[in-house]
């Protein structure tokens, strides 16, 4: 909380003492008001951006398809990196376990 006020202080002050007591008081108030209305920039900005991650993790779909999946994605791009042999015999175990010796 900001410091209360002396005004014993400024009553005992010559015209010039005011004046340049004035300038200074008008000076530090534009100076809070520039700091204050960046602040107020910066979090509005930061309230646009939270709304909108927001908004589109509520849109984005609540369910998949097996095709759609993030983690079948990922699975399918890890398996396509595999050399091609590893690629054959691993189907040919999935296939077997499945019972589908074709």
């Amino acid at each position: 909380m900001p410091a209360a006020i002396d005004y014993d202080k400024y009553s005992n002050m010559n015209k010039k003492q005011l004046l340049n007591a004035l300038i200074n008081a008008e000076n530090k108030k534009q100076k809070i008001k520039q700091d204050l209305n960046e602040k107020i920039k910066h979090t509005t900005e930061l309230i646009k951006f939270l709304k909108t991650k927001l908004k589109k993790s509520l849109n984005e779909p609540k369910s998949y398809t097996l095709a759609q999946a993030p983690s079948i994605k990922k699975i399918n791009a890890y398996f396509e990196k595999l050399p091609q042999a590893e690629q054959d015999q691993i189907r040919a175990e999935v296939r077997a376990e499945m019972g589908l010796n074709i």
